[in-house]
C-alpha cells in the first residue's frame, strides 16, 4: 500500500479493498485520513516514521510493508507538541493556558500567546506533561477546562478533531505586515491596537510567523491601525500601518513581494 493509492481513496477516486484499508490505516486509529498518507510517505522517503504502524506485518490482512516502528499513543506532525485552536469568536488575543494533576503550576494565567497560522486557525506548542488547556483572550473570554486528547488535535466549535492543513492564506489578500528581522531577534512579537481600539493585544502582542530569510509575518485584523515589533525586551517605535502586505525593515514600510 503506498501513499498515492491512500491520496486517491482519501479524495474519492477508488474504493479500497478490506485488506487495503488495513494496510493504508498506518497510525491504527480505524480511520484512513491525510495523517496516514503523510507516515507513508515518510517512510517511502526513508525517515524514521513515529507514531505508526508502517511496516508491520497487520493482523487480519496481507499488505506487507518493511518494519520501522511501534505506534505511539499520540501522532505528533512536525514532530512537535502543537494543539491547535480555530479562533471563531475572532478574539484579538489568543492564548493556550495549561497544566496537568501533576504539575498544576506549569504557567502562570492567563498562559502563553498562540502563533497565528492564518484562516483563524492558532497554534502552541504544548509542553510534553500537559494534559489540560483552556483558551482565552486575556480579557475575561475563555473556553471550558478541557482535557488535551492527543497533540497534532484542533478544538473548533466545542469540539476536539485531527488537524488537517488547507491551504494557507493567499499573501496577496489577506491582512499580512511582514517584518525584516534584521537584529537577529530570537523570537519576533507583533503588538498592534487601533485610536477606537487599544485592547486588541496585551503586551507583547502575538508571536510573528517566519517566513524564511529573516523575514516575519502576522495576519491582523483589519481594523488595526498602529503596531510595535519587539523581541519581548527590544522593540521599535509605535508605528502607524501603511495598509496591508507591506513589510517593515531597516526603518521603513514597502510593499512586499515575497
Amino acid at each position: 500500500m503506498d501513499a498515492t493509492t491512500t491520496q486517491l481513496y482519501l479524495a474519492k477516486s477508488i474504493a479500497l479493498t478490506d485488506d487495503a484499508k488495513l494496510g493504508a490505516d498506518v497510525d491504527v486509529n480505524s480511520d484512513i485520513n491525510i495523517i496516514d498518507t503523510t507516515l507513508i510517505q515518510l517512510y517511502l522517503a526513508n525517515k524514521t516514521v513515529s507514531g505508526s504502524s508502517c511496516g508491520e506485518y497487520l493482523t487480519g490482512g496481507s499488505v506487507i510493508i518493511d518494519p520501522t516502528q511501534k505506534p505511539t499513543e499520540n501522532i505528533i506532525p512536525d514532530g512537535k507538541n502543537y494543539i491547535y485552536y480555530y479562533n471563531s469568536d475572532n478574539w484579538g488575543t489568543v492564548m493556550a493556558y495549561c497544566w496537568s494533576d501533576a504539575n498544576s503550576a506549569m504557567m502562570s494565567w492567563p498562559g502563553q500567546s498562540m502563533e497565528s497560522i492564518g484562516n483563524n486557525v492558532y497554534r502552541y506548542e504544548v509542553p510534553a506533561d500537559a494534559t489540560m488547556i483552556i483558551f482565552n483572550d486575556n480579557n475575561g473570554k475563555k473556553t471550558d477546562d478541557l482535557t488535551i486528547p492527543g497533540f497534532g488535535q484542533i478544538y473548533k466549535n466545542g469540539s476536539w478533531s485531527d488537524y488537517a492543513p488547507g491551504p494557507g492564506p493567499d499573501p496577496v489578500n489577506g491582512n499580512f505586515i511582514y517584518f525584516k528581522n534584521n537584529n537577529n531577534w530570537s523570537e519576533v512579537c507583533a503588538y498592534y491596537w487601533s485610536d477606537s481600539n487599544t485592547q486588541m493585544t496585551t503586551w507583547p502582542g502575538q508571536s510573528m510567523e517566519s517566513v524564511g530569510n529573516g523575514v516575519y509575518r502576522i495576519e491582523l485584523p483589519a481594523d488595526a491601525t498602529k503596531i510595535v515589533f519587539n523581541d519581548r525586551n527590544n522593540k521599535t517605535d509605535d508605528l502607524t500601518l501603511e495598509g496591508f502586505n507591506k513589510i517593515y525593515d531597516n526603518g521603513s514600510w514597502s510593499q512586499y513581494n515575497g
